[in-house]
């Protein structure tokens, strides 16, 4: 008997319960088609031009733009690639910034802990960039379009993808033939 009545308020509990997860889940998807969350934009991609003001593409064959959070736990992990990028593209005709959503202040002070040797930083909105994932690499042509762009923590094989990729937009044509690293075509 007792237990008859313990089995009924527990079952109009669960009823009452499920009215008001009810309720709730109405409450939210009519708010929702009120007022839409907005929508994020499409993320860049290869080609695109990249928004970046005061940013002068030209100078540099190449720029290598490397967009942090100074929370992000995957960029701490990939710090020792950005010191390795740093050095392998050196004198190298591929320009390095790194842009934090953060006060450069604050950036600059991340970088210094994390030991890497980036001195163009910047403070852009992620939106703006049209990233919405830290660590992003992307690969920037002297026009300022995309060549290519790697998100998250990159395994041994994607960083080396990076220089690679960075270190080829660096070298002209004539000097690649020059080098031997392309051929010319034969023609009799």
């Amino acid at each position: 008997m007792f237990l008859r009545g313990f089995v009924k308020r527990l079952e109009a509990l669960a009823n009452i319960v499920m009215v008001v997860v009810g309720a709730v889940a109405m409450i939210v998807l009519i708010r929702n088609e009120i007022t839409p969350v907005p929508q994020k934009s499409p993320r860049i991609k290869v080609g695109d031009r990249v928004a970046m003001t005061g940013m002068n593409w030209a100078t540099n064959r190449a720029t290598l733009v490397i967009v942090l959070q100074t929370r992000c736990r995957f960029c701490a992990d990939s710090a020792a690639f950005y010191v390795k990028a740093a050095t392998a593209l050196e004198n190298r005709d591929v320009h390095l910034t790194a842009v934090f959503p953060e006060p450069v202040a604050e950036a600059r002070v991340y970088l210094g802990r994390m030991k890497i040797p980036i001195s163009d930083v910047r403070q852009v909105e992620l939106s703006t960039l049209r990233v919405y994932g830290t660590p992003t690499v992307i690969l920037v042509d002297r026009n300022g379009h995309v060549a290519k762009t790697w998100l998250g923590r990159l395994e041994p094989e994607l960083e080396e993808e990076v220089l690679s990729a960075a270190l080829s937009l660096s070298v002209s044509i004539q000097e690649a033939v020059q080098s031997k690293q392309i051929g010319v075509p034969y023609r009799e």
